[in-house]
């Protein structure tokens, strides 16, 4: 169960399961003439152990989604039938199936089998309506076929009301998700400029630290921005946060898109670069240091901000706070060098 969604096709598929194993239990006692016709729910649940299987060990994907929707709604506009399609409570299950299908399988998917089981639906009803099939033949014997123009409002209505619902609740799901996914930016990224957060880097570094123990080299560089406070003062804070956006852009433009660059706290920036040896870390981090003091010079030429880099290579048994001391030892060495340099590799 890798993803969200497979967990949640794999917990709908228990629904699946349920409704066949009871439809084979009570369908015989409330509608006796339906045991006739038992072994295709008995056949259904087999098909449904099998897609639990599928959904399981990830096999068949959007096919197996489809083929299963299929299947689903074939089986039940079968027993709808049997039992009378303007008659039977077991017009409701289409809702119920359509809504979980939002939910397990996305709007596209989940749209593509509401014009299918609408369609199935249409045609039964349509072909009760003409006498091309009986109406309610497994139904109860008091069972009878309403007007013919019941049939047709049913034939014309149902499809409306099926297929917006389903699209309803799968606009909705996609709004909640899109808000979920705003609101997981937000909680990641620090407001000021853009990067990683303090509380997404510390995460990331356990997860990359967890690593290094399976052969995975990991380099972490603490920057410390030199004669920042300066900018505030002299500059006043407004200068000071649009300088420290703009070395941002830079630190980001200087690195790969495996790289994790954040902001630390303050005028302080970390960047992670993950399976990356020292000998290539190194590369990396003096083009950070150029990138900063590119900027610094561009922002204020007599008195250009520039970076104090510290390096640090995690070791297996590392945790977050090790490595995240060193490289921050290694900053102040480098700012007690005089800054506008990396310490540590």
């Amino acid at each position: 169960m890798s993803t969200p969604r497979r967990r949640l096709n794999f917990r709908a598929g228990w629904v699946r399961l349920a409704l066949s194993g009871a439809g084979m239990l009570l369908l015989p006692l409330m509608t006796p003439r339906t045991r006739q016709h038992i072994w295709v729910l008995a056949a259904y649940f087999i098909c449904a152990a099998v897609v639990q299987v599928a959904i399981y060990r990830d096999i068949g994907g959007r096919f197996r989604q489809l083929a299963t929707g299929f299947i689903d709604l074939g089986v039940l506009t079968f027993f709808l039938h049997l039992l009378g399609s303007q008659s039977s409570v077991l017009v409701t299950l289409y809702m119920l199936i359509g809504m979980l299908y939002a939910l397990a399988l996305g709007l596209r998917n989940a749209q593509i089998l509401a014009v299918f089981g609408s369609a199935a639906y249409v045609l039964v009803t349509l072909s009760e309506a003409y006498g091309v099939l009986p109406y309610a033949p497994d139904g109860a014997p008091w069972a009878e076929p309403p007007h013919r123009n019941v049939f047709l409002i049913a034939a014309v209505g149902f499809p409306i009301v099926f297929l917006g619902a389903v699209t309803l609740v799968g606009k909705l799901l996609e709004e909640v998700k899109s808000r979920e996914a705003q609101l997981e930016h937000i909680s990641q990224h620090d407001y000021l400029t853009k990067l990683s957060n303090r509380r997404h880097l510390l995460e990331r570094i356990e997860l990359e630290v967890a690593r290094v123990s399976r052969g995975h080299p990991l380099v972490a560089a603490m920057i410390d921005l030199d004669r920042f406070k300066a900018v505030n003062d002299e500059h006043g804070h407004i200068r000071g946060d649009e300088l420290l956006s703009e070395i941002a852009r830079a630190l980001q433009d200087a690195t790969r898109r495996v790289d994790v660059v954040g902001r630390y706290g303050g005028d302080e920036f970390l960047v992670l670069l993950p399976d990356t040896p020292p000998a290539n870390a190194k590369k990396v981090v003096n083009r950070l240091v150029e990138s900063v003091r590119r900027v610094g010079l561009e922002f204020d030429s007599e008195r250009p901000v520039t970076a104090s880099i510290g390096v640090a290579e995690a070791v297996a048994g590392d945790d977050a706070v090790a490595l995240l001391q060193r490289a921050d030892k290694q900053a102040y060495e480098a700012k007690r060098a005089g800054g506008d340099r990396a310490v540590g590799l």
